[in-house]
């Protein structure tokens, strides 16, 4: 998960920054319900803010399990925590949680990167237009994926025994 999320993060930072020289001086930044353009910003800028925000995804969804591993017992929040973080499951719990954190961000990068799409496409179309129907469509599949995710490591955590697997 952690090279698919490495992957991810780069080919976000690519997307913001490779297709520069083919972009309008101005490109939109925001849009209307409909899909029209409200807000623009020169191209830089855009690139600037986007590879921004790519970083700090990156940091968050790469850092945040480094920072698991220094974290005293009182500051994880999981349910069962005593159970969980028990001298024998200790280390093996924290995998996991590495490994959820590293799954959100790569759910996180591939929504992001297809509203990058979306957005790259809407830039180099005349009249610029967000197609809104895959956006909502992606934002949906987005929210589905990110629930599901988030409910199965929900229940994990929510047994008082170790899965087969980890035992």
């Amino acid at each position: 998960m952690t090279g698919l999320l490495v992957y991810l993060f780069v080919c976000g930072v690519a997307l913001n920054i490779g297709p520069l020289p083919w972009l309008p001086e101005y490109v939109a930044m925001n849009y209307d319900g409909l899909g029209h353009a409200n807000n623009y910003a020169h191209k830089s800028t855009a690139a600037w803010f986007g590879f921004a925000m790519n970083m700090f995804m990156f940091a968050v969804f790469f850092g945040m399990p480094l920072v698991i591993d220094k974290l005293p017992d009182r500051l994880i929040n999981i349910p069962n925590k005593t159970f969980w973080l028990s001298t024998e499951r200790r280390e093996t719990t924290r995998q996991q949680l590495r490994q959820m954190l590293h799954g959100i961000g790569v759910i996180v990068f591939a929504e992001m990167i297809a509203i990058g799409l979306l957005t790259l496409d809407a830039n180099l179309s005349d009249p610029v237009r967000l197609n809104m129907p895959l956006f909502w469509t992606v934002l949906v599949l987005f929210l589905i994926v990110l629930a599901a995710y988030v409910l199965n490591w929900i229940r994990t955590w929510s047994q008082t025994s170790a899965p087969a697997a980890t035992r």
